[in-house]
């Protein structure tokens, strides 16, 4: 009986270093993400997914994954089948859950709301927030293998989306009154 106590401590022990030594993620070979060719050209048209992109709020979970999943088997079909196809990554900022976790944040380290702070500091929160969890989110990702064009990945607060959408925003303001 002890002996078999003394077995399963050490089964244990092996286990919990191999989940460790798996969820280090220092050794990996950037020569095992391989980037899928986009053919140019060729006689269909071309087809593009933009990956939803997963919330900047801390790590992937189980739903990404599945979200994932289906869009990268079109995508790969559509390509197997002559299509110049092609599939964006990027990252949202999802509004309001990074802001809940970047209010959560702020309360803990500072004591403040995000009342007691200018609107430009929040703003510099947040993307303190994406710099240090982004790169989690984007490392995630791509061990997962979808095949993503990761040379055009953007952010949806990036400087070139963020005048996409405030020239959206003002045209349809003109154009249709809305807000007005």
């Amino acid at each position: 009986m002890n002996k078999l106590k003394a077995q399963e401590g050490s089964n244990a022990s092996k286990k919990s270093a191999k989940k460790n030594a798996k969820r280090e993620g220092d050794d990996e070979n950037p020569e095992d993400f391989v980037d899928p060719e986009t053919p140019f050209g060729g006689s269909k048209p071309a087809f593009v997914i933009v990956l939803p992109p997963p919330n900047v709020t801390v790590a992937l979970h189980i739903g990404h994954a599945l979200t994932s999943a289906i869009p990268d088997t079109i995508i790969r079909w559509r390509r197997m089948s002559g299509y110049n196809a092609l599939r964006v990554p990027g990252m949202d900022h999802a509004g309001i859950a990074t802001q809940v976790v970047v209010e959560k944040k702020l309360m803990r380290e500072k004591s403040l709301t995000r009342h007691d702070i200018v609107r430009e500091e929040f703003v510099n929160e947040v993307w303190k927030w994406k710099n240090e969890y982004g790169g989690t989110i984007l490392r995630q990702q791509r061990r997962m293998g979808p095949s993503l064009d990761w040379s055009r990945e953007c952010f949806t607060m990036d400087e070139k989306r963020s005048k996409t959408v405030t020239e959206a925003f003002c045209r349809l303001y003109e154009h249709i009154g809305i807000y007005a």
